[in-house]
Order: structure tokens, then C-alpha cells, then sequence
């Protein structure tokens, strides 16, 4: 598995441990990164399939997956399964292309999900107040 984990540098009773799915090394190292200082513990993985395997592994809170992904599933397809597995697990969508967020297969669907477009400032990944 292709996995690399990111551990905080700041001292906390229980952190935040999330799984970043996204193919792009140089985002997955920025975002990882950020969200590490940020005081998450991150791995992160190039695909869906090492996605699946880390969930079957280690303890998750949050999945934080590319729309788009290599392999033949998408994010949308991974957060499906990975809810099979954790029914209750928090899933925030990222995408480079706005219009990924609405499309799905051959027709568009609106709804409303937790997601984030790219380039985003560092900022957008502090926790609130």
C-alpha cells in the first residue's frame, strides 16, 4: 500500500486521524501537510483500492477523497463503500473541477455535500475557533 502519514506537531489528547485520497502527489503532500500542522494525523493514499485496504486496517474519522481517481472508482463510488464499512463515516469531497461535484455517470445530480474546490489557501483547512 502506498500509504504516507503525516503526524501533527501539536500535542493533543486525541487526533483527528483522516484518510486523504488524492492521486496528484504534489496536492496530497500540500493538503496532507496543512492538515497535519492543523493537528490531524494523515495518511495518505494515490487511489481508491489502497483507500479500501487502510479502512480495513486502521481506525478512520474523516475520509477526504478526490472526486476524481485512478483505478476505475471514483470518490463518490469510494465513499459509498467506505460507509459500507463505517456507516457513520464523515466524508469531505475535493475536486480541481467544480463541475465534478455535480456530475455523476451519465446525468447531473444536485445535492448538497461537504467539498472543496482546488487551488484553496492554507487557511481553508484551520479548524474553527
Amino acid at each position: 500500500m502506498g500509504a504516507h502519514v503525516y503526524q501533527a506537531q501539536l500535542n493533543q489528547a486525541q487526533p483527528i486521524r483522516l484518510l486523504l485520497v488524492e492521486d496528484e502527489f504534489l496536492i496530497s503532500d500540500m493538503v496532507a501537510e496543512d492538515l497535519s500542522e492543523q493537528g490531524f494525523v494523515v495518511c495518505a493514499v494515490a487511489n481508491a483500492s489502497d483507500a479500501l485496504s487502510h479502512l480495513a486496517s486502521a481506525a478512520v474519522d474523516i475520509l477526504f477523497t478526490d472526486v476524481n481517481l485512478p483505478g476505475g472508482m471514483d470518490g463518490m463510488t469510494l465513499a459509498r463503500r467506505a460507509r459500507e464499512m463505517q456507516p457513520d463515516l464523515p466524508v469531505v469531497y475535493a475536486s480541481g473541477h467544480a463541475n465534478a461535484l455535480i456530475w455523476n455517470g451519465s446525468c447531473r445530480v444536485r445535492f448538497s455535500l461537504p467539498s472543496l474546490t482546488f487551488p484553496r489557501s492554507s487557511d481553508a483547512f484551520s479548524r474553527p475557533p
